[in-house]
């Protein structure tokens, strides 16, 4: 594959050069954009070479990554949160341009947001847009990691208007029709509920959809079509009967 004729030339370029702290700087992003290697050595070789706030931006990236994956193998993502966490303030207070690295406080934003840190969370995702903003850029992940947070927060107010702002992005997005449905749901205004999960549907068929729609209906007792959308759920898992169906609250 390229990606291991790249990854052996990098290899053999670290072999030739082994002090080069640029190699082995290009080698640990690299390495953290192919999701099938650890990095841990290769960033770890960095951080030997040249233990600068780039250095501890990488690697609190790679314990965002493994808080991300939540794989079997690896599961304690409350450990990686914190590690993340040190590394992006050691990297701020080492770095003054550290709104130069790549959507550093979005990221940032998010292993607080994990770390259960939520309002150093919105801090750090209303820098990002502000830096955005002032390159004239809007992305729409900024709104979609602020409003996840201010869920978490339970401030539905405030996240229903950056739903609303990522409508405007992108009307496609299909967390937009999620995050309000949830809302809609929460506020116990069932009928823009379902109109909400309907579109969320639409963008995202599958189980988790039809599950919502199950719930809501349930909510309303309006118990046939709780049963069809139940239904859709049973056949989309291959008759398995999960654990939030079986525990289905109406």
């Amino acid at each position: 594959a390229k990606q291991d004729l790249i990854i052996v030339d990098f290899l053999k370029a670290r072999e030739l050069d082994p002090t080069s702290a640029a190699i082995a700087k290009e080698l640990a992003v690299f390495c953290l954009n192919q999701t099938e290697f650890g990095c841990k050595p290769e960033i770890e070789d960095l951080m030997k070479l040249s233990p600068n706030g780039y250095a501890y931006y990488l690697r609190g990236l790679r314990e965002l990554n493994r808080v991300l994956e939540k794989s079997s193998i690896y599961t304690n993502y409350q450990e990686s949160s914190a590690k993340a966490v040190a590394d992006f303030e050691k990297a701020t207070a080492l770095d003054k341009k550290i709104a130069d690295y790549p959507n550093f406080y979005r990221q940032f934003g998010r292993i607080q947001y994990f770390a259960k840190n939520y309002a150093a969370s919105i801090e750090n995702l209303n820098k990002q847009i502000a830096a955005d903003a002032a390159t004239n850029k809007k992305s729409a992940w900024n709104y979609i990691h602020r409003s996840q947070t201010y869920l978490a927060m339970g401030d539905s107010g405030a996240a229903l208007k950056d739903f609303d702002e990522l409508e405007k992005i992108d009307h496609k997005i299909p967390q937009i029709y999620l995050g309000r449905g949830d809302y809609f749901r929460d506020t116990k205004d069932y009928d823009k509920a379902l109109i909400e999960y309907k579109k969320f549907n639409q963008l995202f068929d599958g189980s988790y959809a039809n599950w919502k729609l199950a719930h809501v209906y349930g909510l309303k007792k309006d118990y046939p079509n709780a049963e069809t959308n139940l239904k859709l759920v049973w056949a989309q898992n291959n008759g398995t009967r999960s654990s939030w169906i079986k525990n289905a609250d109406f």
